[in-house]
């Protein structure tokens, strides 16, 4: 069976690095992974994008159409606005924007930035909370893996605490 996960951010926000990551835990237990990026005309702060199909068997097909899982980091872009079964929203973008946008925040709504503030002193540790998070919503374990798999060096030990932090996350 074929499951579709989008990730929608903006530049910075490490869609890019999350898609690795993600991508690497699920070949490494043995799917088949396709995983594709769209990047926005604007250099900084333009909207980033990642499609990630993956299947026991071989990924004839890298387009998503039927999404599963929809990560929105970012509500300005129309990609934020794609029906999904689940749909994980960075709460911030509800509070304001719900009243002039399509997005669907009936989704879960999670303070990303906020949490990544608050428990690992900044916001760049947000897409890897979303990355334990999305674990726990497709059934993996992030103690059963190798999660150091395609993080960077620097601040790896910070990174695999935050995806862990996102997987025990309870709203």
């Amino acid at each position: 069976m074929i499951k579709t996960i989008k990730l929608i951010g903006s530049g910075g926000q490490g869609i890019k690095l999350l898609g690795h990551v993600l991508g690497n835990v699920l070949s490494e237990i043995g799917y088949q992974v396709s995983l594709n990026f769209e990047f926005d005309t604007s250099v900084r702060g333009g909207t980033v994008s990642a499609d990630l199909t993956y299947s026991d068997e071989k990924v004839e097909n890298p387009i998503i159409e039927d999404i599963d899982i929809l990560l929105v980091l970012e509500g300005k872009s129309e990609l934020a606005k794609r029906k999904a079964k689940t749909v994980i929203v960075e709460k911030s973008i509800c509070n304001t924007e719900c009243i002039k946008c399509d997005l669907r925040c009936e989704g879960k709504q999670i303070p990303f930035y906020d949490v990544a503030n608050k428990q690992f002193g900044s916001p760049i540790y947000m897409n890897m909370i979303a990355l334990g998070i999305i674990l726990k919503h497709i059934g993996i374990n992030p103690e059963k893996v190798d999660l150091k798999n395609g993080l960077p060096a620097r601040y790896i030990e910070q990174n695999v605490a935050a995806i862990k932090y996102g997987y025990t996350y309870n709203d």
